[in-house]
C-alpha cells in the first residue's frame, strides 16, 4: 500500500491497548471491519508496522473479534513475523515461517504461554 489518503489518516481502528513486548512493541486490539472498509481489504486477523504502512512501525494490531485464545495464536504469528522482518527477512518468507510457528502453537495449545514468552510478550 502506498501513501495514505486524508481519509485513511483520520481512521483510528484501535479499541484498546492489549499489552507490550520486552522489545518495545505496543499491541492493540483493533476493529477489523473498519480496517478492511477504510484502510486495506486484505487485513485479516492481525498485522504490524513492517507489513502495513498505516500501522506505526512500533505497533502490532490484533483484531478484537474472537476468543482470547484465538487472538493469542494470531499474536504468536504477528510477533514472530515482525521479529523476522526487523532482521531483514522479506515479508513472504517471514510470513511463511510465522505461519509455521503459529501452526506449531496451535498443535500444542498447552504451551501457548511459552510461544508468547519467546516473542517477548509481557
Amino acid at each position: 500500500m502506498g501513501l495514505l489518503t486524508s481519509k485513511q489518516k483520520k481512521v483510528n481502528p484501535r479499541i484498546k491497548e492489549w499489552g507490550k513486548t520486552t522489545t518495545g512493541l505496543t499491541v492493540w486490539l483493533v476493529c477489523g471491519p473498519t480496517i478492511r472498509r477504510d484502510l486495506d481489504v486484505e487485513f485479516t486477523d492481525g498485522g504490524h508496522g513492517l507489513r502495513f504502512s498505516f500501522i506505526p512501525k512500533s505497533e502490532v494490531w490484533i483484531e478484537s473479534e474472537g476468543t482470547v485464545k484465538e487472538r493469542q495464536f494470531v499474536l504468536v504469528h504477528e510477533l514472530y513475523e515482525h521479529k523476522l522482518m526487523a532482521r531483514g527477512l522479506g515479508y513472504e518468507d517471514a510470513h511463511q515461517q510465522a505461519s509455521n510457528r503459529e501452526l506449531e502453537a496451535r498443535k500444542y495449545p498447552n504451551e501457548l504461554k511459552g510461544f508468547l514468552d519467546m516473542e517477548g510478550w509481557c
